[in-house]
């Protein structure tokens, strides 16, 4: 066995394409080797943004010989009368470099066959290679290529050597018009001359002597280190930015940290907006002090140490006094002007051409925000003014200098205009957060306001883009909706609004424009639904609000259940809660997602309880007989008569029921506590199992005379509907 290597030397790549294409390095390394039948103990691959290594550990020799068994015609077709072989078996015997007196008769699925057995010889393991390497340099994908020579081979950027090695030995191939070697490039810097490395086994010591960390967790730490030391000498820390860390490790070879100052003056900007020029511009580190609060200094990384580290430093500060020039002449010049004057100017800017202009946008959403104040008003406070505020300058900074120029900083920017302003603080602050969260697991809106005025916004979004037929697909979100709806299932959920997704979709829909809503858009939309829960003619008829507002539904409803299943509820649970929403395929009773998710949890918790677990089957059992008795259209007692009792457990059943039902009553009306207590309610249900057991151990409900068959039915009707109050229990598995 041996070590093998494989190096791309490549002009600068950037760093965005430098971890994916070591992955598909070893990913597809590993299927091609598999495909030539030859072992290894283990593949790693190392690189920077100049070279993308591959090291295959405990490579075999060469491959193992294999026999192949072919099947050919009917064992019959092998030979004539006269003992001759016939022109068939010729043919199949010459086709696998056999003569006819090698075949053999082999059982298949079309009886006797004839059949041919070859040995197909190893290969060694460097003739292996030499075939692999230029395959799986072929293989890598980047989101931009580019051509240089006269092949025409694509390439993220001009490739500038090989390095492949089998042990000590060059494996030897041309691709590109390049040639492998046993030398790799020296770090770009230095200038020196290209590097022998004579076996895999030494390849990462050899580069580690001329100053390149060719593993990324090595220049990880290295980085890591080197920033925490700078920031120590400024008696400081660094913000160190979990992206900014991962793109910087592919930046460098060998980073080191050098630390610059910035002007006062450019301490009056927001701290947000010197961090993302440092950050997003310029890709420095920004320095804080023991308060997290913005220091006047960065810290930029360069590749290696060399002399004149002054002037360096001197060039990385003139860069930084330029970008933050800028940013000191936007920030003034939007200051000039109130964020109701920015607003204005959203006239001008179209958020789409059937839904008209951003000012129009933000009128709906302030329209939402409202109807959401009132609808909540009983269940909790909220500064409706805050809400009526924010809600109006939500979207003002995009006309802003300073946003135009970062993108990223849209809301936070508004923010800081909107206290500086004067606006209230939680206003300022609502809308700062308005499009949090940024990301699935990112903070929500700090405050009720905050979260009011963020998810009408997403909801407006959401319900826009379905109404105008721009829903989803596989490859393109143009308005992120999957982020945006589950930015609104978490604020529904984790903030308790005690509101249904279809019920905030009606509302925004009620919003659009008139001439939207009269009839000129006559697309229709693909409505993502589950066809369990769906009506039979769902996307039957031109646009209309029912459309829309259950394709909304639906699609947040996805981004739902995933989140529950990332709390740890199973398929079933979730799905029993959804189903319990349900009547006939019609959603009758909107649950509000907070309300989903305290069901789901009872549910989750309950279930492992025996007795509930019997209840559950006991309900299933109920339902098919109801679902029988509608089928052959059975009647059904309009009221539970004692009188028609003609079993004791009938009687033992109907008491239970009465009593557990008057339990129930209060923790699903909210009569004991705000949040009604669904855990407390299925326990009481579960309480039900001796009852259950002992009426269909000795009753049988289909009974031959027909009051009597009613009156059972009606009791099941009765049950069915107890226990199927919080959740669908035949969903169960």
């Amino acid at each position: 066995m041996s070590n093998a290597l494989l190096e791309i030397g490549v002009e600068h790549l950037p760093a965005r394409f430098v971890k994916s294409a070591l992955s598909q390095l070893e990913e597809n390394a590993r299927k091609l080797l598999a495909e030539k039948r030859i072992g290894f103990s283990g593949l790693r691959a190392a690189g920077t943004h100049r070279r993308l290594a591959l090291i295959i550990e405990g490579l075999e020799t060469a491959s193992p010989d294999m026999e192949t068994e072919s099947l050919g015609p009917a064992a019959s077709k092998w030979k004539t009368a006269d003992g001759k072989y016939t022109p068939q078996s010729t043919g199949f015997a010459a086709k696998h470099g056999l003569t006819p007196d090698k075949l053999y008769i082999a059982d298949s699925a079309k009886g006797a066959v004839l059949a041919a057995k070859k040995i197909i010889k190893g290969e060694p393991a460097n003739d292996i290679l030499a075939a692999v390497f230029p395959k799986l340099v072929s293989s890598l994908q980047f989101p931009k290529t580019m051509t240089w020579e006269e092949t025409q081979f694509r390439f993220a950027r001009p490739i500038r050597g090989f390095l492949a090695l089998n042990g000590d030995r060059n494996v030897p191939f041309e691709l590109a018009g390049v040639k492998s070697g046993k030398k790799t490039a020296a770090r770009q810097m230095t200038g020196s001359k290209p590097v022998s490395v004579s076996s895999a086994e030494e390849y990462i010591g050899a580069l580690r002597g001329e100053g390149v960390l060719a593993e990324p967790e090595d220049r990880r730490k290295a980085l890591v280190s080197a920033v925490a030391s700078a920031a120590a000498r400024l008696g400081a820390k660094p913000a160190l930015d979990e992206a900014l860390l991962e793109e910087t490790v592919y930046l460098a070879e060998n980073p080191v940290a050098v630390t610059g100052g910035l002007s006062l003056r450019f301490m009056k900007l927001p701290p947000e907006l010197i961090i993302t020029v440092l950050k997003r511009q310029l890709k420095f580190f920004p320095v804080l002090n023991a308060q997290d609060e913005l220091e006047p200094h960065f810290i930029a990384v360069r590749d290696g140490t060399s002399e004149n580290q002054d002037e360096v430093r001197q060039g990385f500060e003139s860069v930084v006094e330029a970008r933050l020039s800028d940013a000191v002449f936007f920030f003034e010049k939007d200051l000039a002007h109130s964020l109701d004057d920015m607003r204005g100017r959203l006239n001008g800017v179209l958020f789409h051409e059937k839904l008209g202009s951003m000012y129009l946008k933000s009128a709906r959403v302030e329209h939402i925000a409202k109807w959401i104040c009132e609808r909540i008003r009983q269940d909790m406070h909220v500064d409706e003014a805050v809400v009526s505020r924010a809600s109006q300058l939500a979207y003002a900074d995009l006309t802003s200098e300073v946003v135009r120029e970062f993108p990223e900083l849209q809301g936070h920017m508004g923010g800081e205009y909107a206290a500086r302003a004067g606006e209230s603080p939680r206003a300022a602050l609502a809308i700062k957060e308005f499009y949090f969260p940024l990301t699935a697991k990112s903070g929500l809106p700090a405050t009720p306001e905050g979260a009011i005025v963020s998810l009408a916004g997403k909801i407006d979004t959401l319900v826009g883009d379905f109404a105008v037929d721009m829903v989803p697909t596989g490859s393109e979100d143009p308005h992120a909706l999957r982020r945006l709806a589950a930015g609104a299932v978490r604020i529904l959920m984790e903030k308790g609004l005690p509101l249904s997704v279809s019920e905030l979709a009606g509302c925004a829909y009620d919003s659009l424009p008139p001439d939207f809503k009269s009839g000129d858009v006559t697309r229709r939309i693909n409505i993502l639904r589950r066809d369990d829960c769906a009506p039979e003619n769902a996307c039957a008829n031109p646009l209309d609000k029912d459309r829309v507002t259950r394709g909304v539904e639906e699609f947040v409803w996805s981004r739902a259940e995933t989140i529950l299943a990332e709390k740890g509820f199973g398929f079933d649970t979730v799905r029993a809660v959804r189903k319990a929403q349900f009547d006939g395929g019609r959603l009758a009773r909107p649950l509000s997602l907070s309300e989903i998710f305290a069901r789901a949890a009872a549910l989750h918790n309950v279930r492992k309880n025996p007795d509930f677990a019997a209840v559950a089957v006991s309900y299933k059992r109920v339902a098919n007989i109801l679902r029988k008795a509608a089928e052959d259209k059975v009647e059904i007692a309009a009221e539970i008569s004692e009188a028609a009792f003609a079993a004791k457990q009938e009687g033992e059943l109907y008491c239970a029921l009465k009593t557990v039902r008057a339990r129930v009553f209060p923790f699903l009306s909210h009569l004991r506590a705000a949040q009604p207590d669904y855990e407390s309610c299925l326990l009481e249900m579960a309480s039900l199992k001796p009852q259950l057991d002992s009426f269909f151990d000795a009753v049988m409900v289909m009974d031959p005379a027909p009051e009597i068959r009613a009156n059972r039915l009606a009791l099941l009707k009765e049950l069915h509907v107890l226990l199927g109050s919080v959740a669908d229990l035949s969903q169960l598995q």
